[in-house]
């Protein structure tokens, strides 16, 4: 077969499988802009059925590629490891569900005003939230113009039940 007519099999393999990998990064559950009124709707699911203890579990993307597990126990972390190695106590409160909701609403409060992102260009701001219990799932920031993306996402999210309340004896009648 002549040369100049294999390229045409090969421009439409690849045009192909582009079209098909298209097509999955489409169907994937994607991010929505991050609004105050959407994060006040998941904050409020979240306070509305928080459990007191959970385990998360959070993979960061980017120039921090790591791996962070928060243990709350009573509404307080109680440990945090990043990477597999204890982190120092004064970043636990940032990474609770309830940290993580401070965070974002931060995160709005800079967009919203150029100056509080040093001068930089328009910020775009993606979140999920947990359908069921409200919770930050998946959060990505993007500076115009720079490559200090900020991107993580829970991976695994465990609530611990309560202790049962112990049952006091009925008095006789």
């Amino acid at each position: 077969m002549p040369r100049n007519l294999r390229r045409p099999a090969w421009l439409v393999a690849a045009f192909v499988i582009g079209a098909g990998a298209g097509l999955l990064l489409l169907g994937r559950d994607r991010a929505e802009e991050l609004t105050a009124e959407r994060l006040a709707e998941a904050r409020e699911v979240w306070e509305s059925q928080a459990p007191a203890s959970y385990t998360m579990e959070l993979e960061m993307r980017g120039a921090l590629s790591e791996v962070r597990t928060v243990v709350v126990r009573n509404g307080r972390v109680v440990t945090m490891t990043t990477g597999g190695i204890e982190a120092p106590a004064s970043s636990w409160e940032y990474w609770s569900v309830e940290g993580l909701f401070d965070v974002l609403a931060a995160e709005i409060a800079n967009a919203a005003d150029p100056q509080r992102t040093l001068g930089a260009g328009k910020v775009a701001l993606l979140a999920r939230f947990d359908p069921s219990w409200g919770y930050p799932s998946y959060f990505y920031r993007h500076i115009m113009g720079s490559l200090n993306d900020v991107e993580w996402r829970v991976s695994s999210f465990s609530a611990d039940e309560p202790a049962a309340a112990p049952v006091s004896p009925q008095p006789p009648v």
